[in-house]
């Protein structure tokens, strides 16, 4: 069996999670199936970089001659290229990890839907880049032959949202095998890169987009006690100025870090250092930052909407994320509550550890078997 990998999405470092599930999944399957060739189809970014170091001998790049960042290219690409580098590779069955897929051609054709938050929340996109979202997607998934969602909620949001048979769609949990960085920042190391002031804080992984919440976030902190800190981490973009301003108006900007992208020793020790771990978000495909913070021990205060019940179970501290004295309320009692946080440091822990990339293979293979019988 010869297998396409579509990464003509990926430039590294800059498309979040979806480069962890890439190089976790493509490391996994081809350990489950040796015998089987993979070929990863990428753009310029991503070839100077791969293939990764964890990936198996079975696995081989093919780079295509094109930047990725430029939008409009990775799909004309994708949708004129990639099939015809396909047939020259004798590729049978192309999967593509990020959202968009070939319309034709490429053998058996499975397509991963990440999330449709394009769709629910536009304004975190650029108005052409949503209306082009809105366009590819939707039409890509009817045209493949198996979809594959990373969570329920996603599988359901898609059927809702678009009227695709439920049936088509096979839900794959990702993992939680997040190898630590191999050096791990000091608290001194860390006060020196950002700023970090003493006493306990709160960390939260996201960026400033509209469906991480934080403007609520930020208010709900702000009813807490002075001795309190906050550390924001996540790529710098549009939104940095306003939440900047928010912080300062609600009287906290002394208490708030937003450190945009840091080092991976940087956020290891933040991971280490810190005192709780909250996630508001309105919408994820799946969460994994929640995966990652139980898996180092952080005790997790996290919504209780969209794909995130699926993730934490009955491991985390939750809360409604439109209610700000509800998110007030969890962080104050993991502030003061030791033995809460000990508690959900083993629930944590153990729940992380349900979620393997091992698993997530197999039941992406099942989904390769079922659209090749197909």
């Amino acid at each position: 069996m010869r297998v396409g990998l579509n990464l003509l999405y990926l430039v590294p470092e800059e498309v979040g999670g979806s480069e962890i599930y890439a190089r976790e999944l493509i490391a996994a399957l081809a350990a489950e199936e040796p015998d089987w060739e993979f070929v990863v189809f990428c753009g310029r970014e991503a070839s100077a970089v791969l293939p990764d170091d964890s990936w198996p001998s079975n696995v081989r790049v093919r780079e295509l001659g094109f930047n990725a960042r430029n939008k409009p290219a990775r799909l004309a690409w994708e949708l004129l290229a990639l099939p015809r580098a396909a047939k020259r590779e004798k590729i049978e069955l192309m999967h593509s990890l990020g959202q968009t897929t070939p319309w034709w051609g490429c053998g058996t054709r499975v397509v991963t839907i990440l999330d449709l938050i394009y769709h629910h929340y536009p304004a975190t996109f650029p108005r052409a880049a949503q209306r082009g979202l809105e366009f590819v997607i939707p039409r890509g998934a009817r045209r493949a032959d198996r979809i594959v969602a990373i969570s329920a909620a996603t599988a359901d949001d898609l059927a809702a949202s678009y009227g695709i048979d439920r049936a088509k769609i096979d839900v794959t949990l990702l993992g939680a095998g997040f190898a630590e960085a191999p050096r791990i920042s000091s608290r001194a190391e860390i006060a020196e890169t950002i700023g970090l002031p003493a006493g306990e804080f709160a960390l939260s992984v996201a960026s400033g987009h509209e469906h991480k919440n934080i403007p609520r976030l930020l208010k709900a902190f702000a009813s807490l006690g002075a001795g309190r800190r906050l550390v924001v981490v996540g790529r710098s973009g549009l939104e940095d100025e306003q939440l900047a301003a928010t912080a300062t108006e609600l009287g906290i900007a002394d208490r708030v870090i937003f450190t945009g992208w840091v080092d991976e020793a940087t956020l290891e020790g933040l991971y280490r250092e810190a005192e709780l771990f909250v996630y508001p978000t309105l919408m994820e495909g799946f969460g994994l930052p929640v995966l990652e913070a139980m898996h180092r021990g952080l005790p997790v205060a996290c919504s209780n909407v969209s794909s995130l019940p699926e993730v934490a179970g009955d491991a985390a501290l939750t809360f409604n994320p439109l209610d700000e004295s509800a998110i007030a309320e969890a962080l104050e009692r993991l502030f003061t509550d030791a033995d809460l946080r000990a508690e959900l440091t083993v629930l944590g822990r153990a729940q992380a550890a349900r979620f393997t990339w091992q698993r997530c293979a197999e039941d992406t293979l099942s989904s390769y078997r079922i659209a090749l019988a197909q």
